[in-house]
């Protein structure tokens, strides 16, 4: 436990770590003055307006919904007509997904810009975390810290999970935080120039369930991170691997099956359809190819559906799998090896 907080205090003192933070807290300024820019307070005509086309398109997205809840089990052609509602997916008419906001112009609204920008910020905080947990043990082993220290402390599975949990706690610390004073500042600035909206049970229900998705992710590209640099022993061979693979697999590869047919499948070894699964709650690795189905009388796409639960699976197995083969390499490594 205190070589634990030795190295979270260390990690916190990182001159490294504090460049990336201004960064990151740089970019969030960046996000929020153009947001800011790019938005005004809407007028009590503009609301008005608004709500009486919002209540309108309800209205009209009611009836569409009961009449595909009535079609979507019929077959896809009746009496000579097509049924365009055949298999259709009738929660995407539902009344209750439009909002008010989507016919105000140039008005940022919280309920529904906080969402995707939620996303864009998030991502940037576990890039960061992951470059800044590779530096924090990449830098160890070119500067001779991390010979010393086993030297000085030999048993070395506590070396390694102390370090892995100070650049965990650190890094989880700092996401939540910043995202707490970004989703703060950018409520701030639709209170007071923009719109704040709805925030009726099921949004906030919709996007705390988000946030909570997205805290896994600066997490398990940490400990990708600390990983990998760990077994490369620099941050430089670490950060190059990472390049190296999102050159390689995640275009390369991804190009490769899309461009070929019968080879969608290729996508499925890639890390990135897992992380939109486990994100979005579902993603679909789509083929290039189709084919024939009789019920619908049409022609089909196909390809691999990946759910939530299938995407977090594979993303920890993967991180694990990596996390464990880091530990068990620098168990066994010779300590005077450079």
């Amino acid at each position: 436990m205190r070589l634990l907080l030795v190295e979270v205090r260390r990690f916190f003192t990182r001159r490294f770590g504090l460049v990336m933070s201004l960064a990151t807290i740089g970019v969030m300024g960046a996000i929020l003055v153009v947001s800011m820019a790019n938005s005004h307070k809407p007028s009590a005509s503009e609301i008005e307006y608004a709500e009486a086309e919002a209540n309108r398109a309800r209205v009209d997205a009611a009836a569409q919904q009961a009449e595909c809840l009535e079609m979507t089990g019929l077959p896809p052609e009746i009496n000579g007509e097509y049924n365009y509602f055949a298999g259709e997916d009738c929660s995407t008419y539902d009344p209750d997904l439009v909002d008010t906001a989507d016919y105000l112009e140039n008005v940022i609204t919280f309920t529904q810009d906080a969402p995707p920008l939620m996303y864009a910020f998030g991502s940037l905080i576990a890039m960061a975390g992951l470059v800044t947990a590779a530096s924090f043990i990449g830098a160890e082993w070119p500067s001779g810290g991390m010979t010393n220290l086993m030297l000085w402390k030999p048993r070395r599975m506590e070396i390694f999970f102390s370090k892995l949990g100070a650049a965990v706690i650190t890094v989880t610390a700092g996401a939540i935080g910043l995202s707490a004073v970004f989703l703060f500042l950018l409520w701030v600035i639709t209170s007071v120039g923009g719109y704040v909206g709805d925030f009726s049970g099921a949004w906030l229900g919709n996007f705390v369930e988000q946030c909570l998705r997205m805290a896994v992710l600066p997490v398990l590209l940490t400990l990708i991170g600390f990983a990998v640099a760990m077994l490369g022993r620099r941050t430089a061979a670490a950060l190059g691997a990472l390049a190296g693979y999102a050159v390689v697999f995640e275009f390369g590869l991804r190009l490769l099956a899309q461009l070929l047919p019968g080879l969608y499948y290729l996508e499925a070894l890639l890390l990135s359809p897992y992380v939109v699964a486990w994100l979005d709650g579902h993603y679909q690795i789509e083929d290039n190819s189709y084919y024939y189905d009789d019920y619908y009388g049409d022609y089909q796409d196909r390809g691999i559906d990946i759910n939530a639960f299938g995407g977090i699976s594979a993303l920890v197995l993967f991180t694990a799998a990596l996390v464990a083969v880091a530990a068990l390499v620098f168990k066994r490594r010779d300590v005077a090896s450079n």
